[in-house]
């Protein structure tokens, strides 16, 4: 925002208002029968970049989370009984065939 913000607080007959550089907005709507939430961060436009900055961070670090977690779940799936038990009877099953594929190329893709 190309303006000022400011955090308002309420207290019994006290109001006090801070300068801010940002402000979370989160709302609750109830959509065709759904509840839907949203969030809205409201940045002071002086100081977008810094944020900017923060959110790459988060970014990177959501998408090493994300990899190890993607990793790790394709390695130990054939680990479970019952899957080592479907994929032994893969030949009788096109769809389980495909899914072996799948789970072959992720093992490809990230190797142990």
């Amino acid at each position: 925002m190309d303006t000022e913000l400011a955090n308002v607080h309420f207290k019994d007959d006290s109001i006090k208002a801070y300068s801010t550089d940002s402000e979370h907005y989160i709302a609750r709507y109830i959509i065709h029968k759904k509840e839907t939430i949203s969030r809205i961060r409201f940045i002071n436009a002086e100081k977008f970049e810094s944020y900017i900055e923060d959110y790459n961070k988060l970014h990177a670090q959501n998408c090493e989370w994300f990899s190890a977690s993607i990793k790790d779940f394709y390695h130990d799936i054939v680990k479970i009984q019952i899957v080592q038990d479907y994929l032994k009877n893969l030949e009788k099953n096109q769809v389980g065939f495909i899914v072996f594929l799948a789970v072959q190329i992720k093992l490809m893709i990230f190797p142990t």
